[in-house]
């Protein structure tokens, strides 16, 4: 892609996703999730990655208008609640990073669609994915300046509303569920 369709690029995209990269857009939008890894003083790091899917004003030469991409919000400092079967967070120690997966960007073509069914949207002909250098550089170029311009609390909002997604659906730790195939 050339320097100037990528600067539009990064324009277009930077001016949809700005509006949906906070707390509302993190509970609006998908949300995966990792295993959870255990640390030094048994507490637990948990990992989710939320989705931010938005239409796109598209740009000359690339027919695709909307656009799915995702970041890591890293937790540590969980504790897993036997009773509740869910995790807690202390809400301070968290680490939020972009640009780190092989597709951080992924395009489609809504084809007139105008509600965000994206699932079937992406499903259909039409899905783009640019080389994995573009993508990195991309995303990294969208997403940094947003998540810098953030306030302290409302990254603090975005990484609460990522965390409540998947404290409930995280695998409960490998020793509790080898204790509960015990009792």
């Amino acid at each position: 892609m050339d320097i100037i369709r990528k600067q539009a690029l990064i324009a277009a995209l930077t001016a949809s996703i700005a509006p949906k990269l906070n707390a509302a857009g993190v509970l609006e939008g998908g949300c995966a999730k990792y295993r959870p890894a255990e640390e030094a003083d048994g507490s637990y790091a948990l990992f989710a990655a939320p989705e931010i899917n938005t239409f796109f004003e598209p740009i000359e030469k690339f027919k695709y208008n909307l656009v799915n991409t995702t970041f890591t919000v890293a937790f540590t400092g969980c504790v897993y609640d036997e009773t509740s079967k869910a995790y807690t967070w202390n809400g301070n120690n968290y680490h939020i990073s972009f640009g780190d997966f092989n597709i951080n960007l992924l395009f489609g073509l809504s084809n007139g669609a105008t509600a965000y069914d994206f699932g079937a949207i992406f499903a259909c002909d039409g899905v783009k994915e640019l080389t994995e250098l573009e993508d990195s550089e991309i995303a990294t170029s969208v997403l940094k300046p947003l998540f810098d311009a953030m306030s302290d609390a409302d990254k603090k909002a975005l990484a609460q509303a990522a965390f409540e997604k998947i404290r409930t659906t995280t695998d409960a730790p490998i020793s509790t569920k080898l204790t509960e195939k015990e009792g």
